[in-house]
């Protein structure tokens, strides 16, 4: 049983012969249709759309979601909450304008909050940066020869102190650059020796 069959009072004929829901302007096809085919800035005063706040509401819906792909602020790299931000107001746009044209990427930024109240203020104009940023490592690594004449200097504890990181990690560099180290007990032996360690040439 249809909905519109158990509930009659609830339910009316839509324009397109489909049922819909009292409180409804369009069934939900029509509805869909409509609300995705807004193609110029005069179009989005049609019955559907009440207000100057709604129209503008709809352009920024559609631009949130063309942009949704973009998470972090085009300007401070901010990732935990964004927003559109038109570069032209949408509100200084002609009505036959195209909402494409409005919604185009050379007229939208997408911005944190405190970015976005500054730019519609001008109290800056910052380029856009990129947002992802190239990936740089926290240390940087010695060079192949560096590394492959301290390994036979000293231990790999001592290396690692000197450049704050784990032993794991002065032992992955070696593996990176395939390079051969002391082997176990190697500077225990020199220790009780009493000789210094034979650096390699």
């Amino acid at each position: 049983m249809l909905p519109a069959d158990k509930y009659p009072k609830q339910y009316v004929l839509c324009e397109c012969g489909q049922f819909k829901t009292i409180k409804a302007n369009y069934c939900n096809k029509c509805s869909n249709s409509k609300r995705i085919k807004f193609h110029t800035l005069k179009d989005t005063t049609h019955s559907v759309v009440h207000g100057q706040s709604a129209r503008f509401n709809i352009i920024r819906g559609r631009a949130r979601n063309q942009y949704k792909h973009i998470k972090a602020c085009q300007f401070c790299g901010y990732d935990k909450h964004v927003e559109v931000c038109h570069i032209k107001p949408i509100s200084s746009f002609e009505e036959d304008t195209l909402v494409s044209t409005i919604n185009d990427p050379s007229n939208i930024l997408i911005l944190c909050p405190n970015c976005h109240w500054e730019h519609d203020r001008k109290y800056r104009k910052p380029k856009k940066t990129n947002i992802k940023k190239p990936h740089k490592r926290k240390v940087e690594w010695p060079t192949k020869e560096c590394l492959e004449k301290l390994l036979w200097e000293k231990p790999t504890s001592q290396i690692a102190k000197e450049y704050g990181v784990s032993d794991n990690a002065v032992a992955k560099w070696s593996k990176k650059y395939n390079l051969s180290k002391p082997p176990r007990g190697y500077w225990a032996k020199v220790g009780a020796e009493g000789n210094a360690p034979s650096s390699i040439s």
